[in-house]
């Protein structure tokens, strides 16, 4: 009982200091966006969040207009079944930032109401993600610092990101550009977002590839078009926003 109290004191802790991460960021809407049944995958095995039944995001209006949606408790520790206590945390939560002017739905994501945003394509990739990355334990974090920074993944085609997917039905996405511009492209510069003790939590951004892009990088076994890719979207003033409906770079 008394590991039991203390993880929840960790977890508490861990979700006011997220909290004031994310305030720290723009304008952190009120409503929390759950989902309040666990995941089930195809075999019928139940994939919980790490200290909640129910997994959740949170919607981050930026100064500049933009949106930021990510994760709420995807990184702590696993604490909610007996046992589950010595699993490592993930350590990260996962976030996507769409422009402020991008047509969304009737008007832009900027102009939509907080409830519209619920209903955005970014919601939906990452509920996809993450129960992938819960289900699969993934150490992204171990990637990200093996290949320099970033690495290369994919999401199905959602509504809104569709006319991306390749043959195989396909989106690719860019992980670990900072969301700040001036740190450089590495692990490191993955901001911390919560801390308590020994724990660490980590938010790594996922950004939108075109179809072509997403060929080109996984063309090579290493990360140095995937990196050259982040440089030239930083160069044209994009940087780890994902834009729906912009150009290919390559």
């Amino acid at each position: 009982m008394t590991a039991k109290k203390d993880m929840d004191g960790v977890v508490a802790a861990l979700e006011a200091d997220l909290e004031r991460s994310y305030a720290s960021l723009g304008t952190l809407v009120p409503d929390v966006l759950a989902k309040v049944s666990p995941h089930v995958n195809g075999e019928g095995t139940i994939i919980s969040w790490p200290a909640h039944i129910r997994g959740m995001q949170r919607i981050v209006r930026r100064p500049d207009g933009n949106v930021l949606f990510v994760t709420q408790g995807l990184s702590f520790p696993f604490s909610l079944f007996p046992g589950m206590a010595d699993t490592p945390a993930l350590g990260y939560e996962l976030a996507i930032e769409v422009p402020g002017d991008e047509r969304f739905g009737e008007s832009t994501y900027s102009a939509a109401t907080d409830a519209d945003l619920s209903q955005a394509w970014p919601v939906e990739a990452l509920w996809f993600l993450s129960h992938c990355y819960l289900e699969d334990r993934w150490p992204l974090l171990e990637r990200l610092e093996a290949f320099g920074g970033l690495i290369t993944g994919f999401l199905p085609p959602i509504p809104d990101i569709e006319h991306h997917a390749n043959a195989d039905g396909l989106v690719g996405i860019l992980l670990g550009i900072p969301l700040s511009p001036e740190e450089p492209i590495a692990y490191e510069s993955q901001r911390v977002v919560a801390r308590h003790g020994d724990h660490v939590s980590r938010v790594v951004v996922v950004t939108l590839m075109t179809n072509s892009e997403y060929t080109h990088v996984t063309g090579v076994l290493d990360s140095s078009r995937a990196k050259a890719l982040a440089e030239h979207l930083r160069r044209i003033g994009m940087g780890h926003v994902s834009a729906t409906m912009r150009g290919s770079l390559v």
